[in-house]
């Protein structure tokens, strides 16, 4: 059956798969951790000084089986329960879940790295089982995924330089931008370097990969977060 009406636009924050990304100790998990009623999932260890609402017991996921086990028994069980009263879910970091899914495709395919495949096999594996198991978990409640940052030489076909995340291959980043609503860069405040501010950028550049596809975000905001 075809659509009756135009698909809305997203309206609110826990509307929109994000992805936020910036160097370490710039503030990236500060920031998101001021988004409404959301449910951290870190995968490596957490500054003590941010305050966020993690699985009970779990301070942090250290392999896929354990990012599986609490995707199904702490979110998808207690949402079919009743019993989910989060909005968001953050993903932080997404760089070290890629090393995760990494290892997991590895072994089972009974090899040590993905380049011993040829052709990029078990790279697109990898990136496959990432992406299906974000969007499965995104069904549910939207994601916030944090990345650190990436200067990637010759990214575009132009052979210039790009500031992207740092998660995973080229192929993996472009399918992740390609699928979340909003890119993200987390960077200082270059016109007043002395304060606390930081500049976050939504309007991607040639030289820097940020997106808007909610479009009611300004291109570039500011939010003061503590050093």
């Amino acid at each position: 059956m075809l659509p009756t009406e135009k698909t809305k636009r997203p309206s609110k924050v826990e509307d929109c798969n994000w992805l936020i990304y910036g160097t370490g100790g710039i503030g990236k998990s500060t920031f998101v951790s001021e988004f409404p009623n959301a449910l951290f999932i870190p995968t490596e260890p957490v500054e003590a000084e941010i305050f966020a609402a993690r699985p009970e017991g779990k301070d942090f996921v250290s392999n896929w089986k354990e990012f599986v086990g609490v995707c199904r028994d702490d979110i998808v069980k207690n949402i079919d329960e009743g019993k989910f009263n989060y909005s968001m879910i953050v993903i932080d970091t997404i760089d070290e879940l890629y090393q995760f899914c990494t290892r997991e495709v590895c072994k089972g395919l009974g090899i040590k790295d993905p380049s011993e495949k040829d052709f990029g096999v078990a790279y697109r594996l990898v990136t496959d089982k990432l992406l299906d198991s974000l969007k499965r978990l995104s069904a549910y409640r939207k994601l916030v995924l944090i990345s650190h940052e990436k200067l990637d030489e010759n990214f575009q076909k132009k052979g210039m330089s790009k500031l992207r995340p740092s998660v995973g291959s080229r192929e993996t980043i472009k399918s992740l931008e390609s699928w979340v609503t909003i890119v993200g860069r987390i960077s200082n405040d270059t016109d007043n370097p002395e304060s606390d501010k930081r500049k976050i950028t939504f309007r991607g550049t040639d030289y820097i990969m940020a997106k808007d596809n909610s479009l009611y975000l300004d291109p570039v905001m500011h939010s003061v977060l503590e050093r």
